[in-house]
Protein backbone atom coordinates (compact mmCIF):
# COMPACT_ATOMS: atom_id res chain seq x y z
CA UNK A 1 0.00 0.00 0.00
CA UNK A 2 1.21 3.47 -0.81
CA UNK A 3 -0.42 6.08 1.43
CA UNK A 4 0.03 9.69 0.31
CA UNK A 5 -2.40 11.20 2.82
CA UNK A 6 0.44 13.05 4.59
CA UNK A 7 0.93 15.28 1.53
CA UNK A 8 -1.63 18.13 1.61
CA UNK A 9 -3.93 18.28 -1.42
CA UNK A 10 -3.16 21.97 -1.99
CA UNK A 11 0.60 21.44 -1.69
CA UNK A 12 2.92 22.23 -4.58
CA UNK A 13 4.71 18.99 -3.66
CA UNK A 14 1.68 16.77 -4.33
CA UNK A 15 2.07 16.60 -8.14
CA UNK A 16 5.77 15.75 -7.72
CA UNK A 17 5.05 13.05 -5.15
CA UNK A 18 2.27 11.64 -7.33
CA UNK A 19 4.48 11.51 -10.43
CA UNK A 20 7.27 9.79 -8.47
CA UNK A 21 4.79 7.31 -6.99
CA UNK A 22 3.23 6.66 -10.40
CA UNK A 23 6.67 5.98 -11.89
CA UNK A 24 7.51 3.55 -9.10
CA UNK A 25 4.15 1.78 -9.39
CA UNK A 26 4.49 1.51 -13.16
CA UNK A 27 7.86 -0.21 -12.77
CA UNK A 28 6.36 -2.54 -10.17
CA UNK A 29 3.44 -3.44 -12.44
CA UNK A 30 5.79 -4.27 -15.32
CA UNK A 31 7.71 -6.80 -13.17
CA UNK A 32 6.68 -10.41 -13.62
CA UNK A 33 4.77 -11.74 -10.66
CA UNK A 34 1.38 -12.71 -9.37
CA UNK A 35 -1.83 -11.15 -10.52
CA UNK A 36 -2.46 -7.90 -8.70
CA UNK A 37 -5.30 -5.58 -7.81
CA UNK A 38 -4.46 -1.88 -7.80
CA UNK A 39 -6.96 0.18 -5.81
CA UNK A 40 -6.77 3.90 -6.47
CA UNK A 41 -8.89 5.64 -3.84
CA UNK A 42 -9.76 9.27 -4.59
CA UNK A 43 -8.77 8.62 -8.21
CA UNK A 44 -9.88 12.13 -9.18
CA UNK A 45 -6.66 13.49 -7.62
CA UNK A 46 -4.58 11.63 -10.21
CA UNK A 47 -6.37 13.36 -13.08
CA UNK A 48 -5.19 16.88 -12.25
CA UNK A 49 -1.73 16.16 -13.62
CA UNK A 50 -1.06 14.92 -17.15
CA UNK A 51 1.74 12.58 -16.01
CA UNK A 52 -0.36 10.78 -13.40
CA UNK A 53 -3.35 10.76 -15.78
CA UNK A 54 -1.09 9.11 -18.38
CA UNK A 55 -0.05 6.58 -15.72
CA UNK A 56 -3.72 5.67 -15.17
CA UNK A 57 -4.24 5.38 -18.91
CA UNK A 58 -1.28 3.01 -19.17
CA UNK A 59 -2.61 0.94 -16.26
CA UNK A 60 -5.97 0.54 -17.95
CA UNK A 61 -4.59 -0.14 -21.43
CA UNK A 62 -1.94 -2.62 -20.24
CA UNK A 63 -3.80 -4.16 -17.30
CA UNK A 64 -4.04 -7.57 -18.93
CA UNK A 65 -0.39 -7.47 -19.95
CA UNK A 66 0.60 -6.59 -16.38
CA UNK A 67 -1.89 -9.06 -14.87
CA UNK A 68 -3.42 -6.19 -12.93
CA UNK A 69 -7.04 -5.28 -12.23
CA UNK A 70 -7.45 -1.55 -11.67
CA UNK A 71 -10.09 -0.17 -9.34
CA UNK A 72 -10.60 3.59 -9.38
CA UNK A 73 -12.74 4.93 -6.57
CA UNK A 74 -14.31 8.37 -6.54
CA UNK A 75 -17.40 9.91 -4.96
CA UNK A 76 -18.99 11.22 -8.14
CA UNK A 77 -18.48 10.71 -11.85
CA UNK A 78 -18.16 14.47 -12.24
CA UNK A 79 -15.03 14.35 -10.03
CA UNK A 80 -13.19 12.42 -12.73
CA UNK A 81 -13.72 15.01 -15.44
CA UNK A 82 -13.59 18.15 -13.27
CA UNK A 83 -9.83 18.05 -12.76
CA UNK A 84 -8.78 19.18 -16.24
CA UNK A 85 -9.82 21.84 -18.71
CA UNK A 86 -12.35 20.72 -21.31
CA UNK A 87 -10.69 19.53 -24.50
CA UNK A 88 -7.28 19.05 -22.89
CA UNK A 89 -5.43 15.76 -23.26
CA UNK A 90 -5.90 15.15 -19.53
CA UNK A 91 -9.69 15.59 -19.85
CA UNK A 92 -9.69 13.21 -22.81
CA UNK A 93 -7.78 10.63 -20.77
CA UNK A 94 -10.39 10.89 -17.99
CA UNK A 95 -13.22 10.34 -20.48
CA UNK A 96 -11.31 7.42 -22.00
CA UNK A 97 -10.84 5.78 -18.60
CA UNK A 98 -14.59 5.78 -18.07
CA UNK A 99 -15.17 4.39 -21.55
CA UNK A 100 -12.50 1.68 -21.05
CA UNK A 101 -14.00 0.52 -17.76
CA UNK A 102 -15.81 -2.75 -18.43
CA UNK A 103 -17.31 -2.79 -14.93
CA UNK A 104 -18.87 0.22 -13.26
CA UNK A 105 -20.16 0.04 -9.68
CA UNK A 106 -22.34 3.02 -8.82
CA UNK A 107 -23.54 3.73 -5.29
CA UNK A 108 -26.39 6.16 -4.53
CA UNK A 109 -25.82 9.56 -6.11
CA UNK A 110 -27.22 12.87 -4.93
CA UNK A 111 -30.06 14.32 -7.02
CA UNK A 112 -27.80 17.04 -8.44
CA UNK A 113 -25.33 14.37 -9.64
CA UNK A 114 -27.77 12.12 -11.50
CA UNK A 115 -27.44 13.84 -14.87
CA UNK A 116 -23.63 13.68 -14.70
CA UNK A 117 -23.73 10.02 -13.62
CA UNK A 118 -26.11 9.20 -16.47
CA UNK A 119 -23.87 10.95 -19.00
CA UNK A 120 -20.56 9.55 -17.77
CA UNK A 121 -21.70 6.01 -17.01
CA UNK A 122 -24.18 5.68 -19.87
CA UNK A 123 -27.16 5.13 -17.58
CA UNK A 124 -30.65 4.69 -18.96
CA UNK A 125 -33.53 6.64 -17.43
CA UNK A 126 -34.63 3.69 -15.23
CA UNK A 127 -31.01 3.13 -14.13
CA UNK A 128 -30.68 6.82 -13.21
CA UNK A 129 -33.82 6.63 -11.08
CA UNK A 130 -32.48 3.53 -9.32
CA UNK A 131 -29.09 5.17 -8.64
CA UNK A 132 -30.86 8.11 -7.03
CA UNK A 133 -32.76 5.81 -4.64
CA UNK A 134 -30.25 3.09 -3.71
CA UNK A 135 -30.13 2.07 -0.05
CA UNK A 136 -26.84 1.94 1.82
CA UNK A 137 -24.89 -1.17 0.87
CA UNK A 138 -26.55 -1.51 -2.54
CA UNK A 139 -25.08 -0.52 -5.87
CA UNK A 140 -25.92 -0.59 -9.53
CA UNK A 141 -23.38 -2.79 -11.30
CA UNK A 142 -22.87 -2.38 -15.04
CA UNK A 143 -20.79 -5.25 -16.37
CA UNK A 144 -20.40 -5.19 -20.12
CA UNK A 145 -23.94 -4.92 -21.48
CA UNK A 146 -25.61 -6.23 -18.31
CA UNK A 147 -26.96 -4.30 -15.33
CA UNK A 148 -27.92 -5.51 -11.86
CA UNK A 149 -28.61 -4.07 -8.43
CA UNK A 150 -26.25 -5.79 -5.99
CA UNK A 151 -26.46 -5.88 -2.21
CA UNK A 152 -22.92 -5.75 -0.81
CA UNK A 153 -22.28 -7.80 2.31
CA UNK A 154 -19.29 -6.95 4.49
CA UNK A 155 -17.80 -9.58 6.75
CA UNK A 156 -16.29 -8.74 10.15
CA UNK A 157 -12.71 -9.01 8.88
CA UNK A 158 -13.51 -6.65 5.98
CA UNK A 159 -15.23 -3.93 7.99
CA UNK A 160 -11.94 -2.32 9.04
CA UNK A 161 -10.93 -1.60 5.44
CA UNK A 162 -14.45 -0.63 4.36
CA UNK A 163 -15.30 1.78 7.17
CA UNK A 164 -14.60 5.09 5.50
CA UNK A 165 -16.21 6.94 8.42
CA UNK A 166 -13.82 5.61 11.09
CA UNK A 167 -11.52 8.61 11.16
CA UNK A 168 -14.37 11.09 11.01
CA UNK A 169 -16.12 9.26 13.85
CA UNK A 170 -12.90 9.18 15.88
CA UNK A 171 -12.48 12.95 15.38
CA UNK A 172 -16.11 13.48 16.36
CA UNK A 173 -15.56 11.48 19.56
CA UNK A 174 -12.63 13.75 20.40
CA UNK A 175 -14.76 16.85 19.87
CA UNK A 176 -17.81 15.44 21.65
CA UNK A 177 -16.58 13.17 24.47
CA UNK A 178 -19.09 10.48 25.26
CA UNK A 179 -20.98 11.00 21.99
CA UNK A 180 -22.38 7.90 20.31
CA UNK A 181 -20.51 7.78 17.02
CA UNK A 182 -21.55 4.31 15.90
CA UNK A 183 -23.13 3.91 12.53
CA UNK A 184 -23.23 2.00 9.33
CA UNK A 185 -20.46 2.53 6.82
CA UNK A 186 -20.77 2.46 3.07
CA UNK A 187 -18.39 0.46 0.91
CA UNK A 188 -17.78 0.13 -2.78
Amino acid sequence: MLDMSAVPLDSEALPLVMVAAAGWLQQLMACPGPQRVQVLDEAWALLGNRHTAAYLQTCFKLGRTYGTANLCITHRASDLVAQADDGSSTAKIAAGLLADSATKIILRQAPDQLDAAAAHFGLTEPESRIVGQLARGRALWKVGGRTAVVHHLIGPSESVICDTDARMNANQAEVLPGADVGGESEAA
